[in-house]
């Protein structure tokens, strides 16, 4: 996707009519969703932790972006034999979906930036427009979300993405 598309991404985003929720049974969304980017994790281990059954009022197409957003940032800093993990827990305010790696982690100083829209970071590949985790916190918070990322160099990032029930 091109740097004017995820700028008029964002800008659509501003206005949270433009989020289509709809009933999604997660464990059904995610098995199809996994079976479909297999090929884009490549030798990488793909864990999946399924939680309790749950229906979530959400905008799938988003949601497959955010997620497809997060794992191509997985893959892109986990060596070919490295892990990703990907599932959701039940909380009483809601969805708690996370996203971890055991990659090369995030530099300290970028983890209060990564959000920033064309923030490039220590661990900057050449690819990518900086947009992406922009991209990510705006579709979650167009859906009443939030996102946070916890991570350690050297050892690996988790995204968690909280969803409202």
């Amino acid at each position: 996707i091109g740097l004017c598309e995820h700028l008029l991404d964002l800008s659509r985003l501003e206005n949270s009519r433009n989020v289509r929720k709809q009933p999604v049974d997660l464990e059904a969304f995610f098995r199809e969703f996994l079976d479909q980017v297999r090929l884009l994790v490549g030798k990488r281990e793909l864990r999946f932790h399924p939680g309790t059954r749950v229906t979530l009022p959400v905008d799938p197409d988003m949601l497959r972006r955010i997620l497809l957003n997060l794992l191509d940032n997985a893959v892109r800093h986990t060596p070919e034999k490295g892990r990703i993990e990907i599932g959701w827990q039940l909380h009483e305010s809601g969805v708690e979906i996370r996203v971890r790696d055991n990659g090369e982690g995030i530099h300290p100083d970028d983890l209060a930036h990564i959000f920033e829209p064309f923030y490039q970071g220590h661990n900057r590949r050449g690819e990518g427009s900086g947009l992406g985790l922009a991209l990510v916190q705006a579709m979650v918070e167009a859906h009443g979300g939030k996102v946070t990322v916890t991570s350690t160099e050297g050892q690996g990032t988790e995204f968690r993405i909280s969803f409202p029930l």
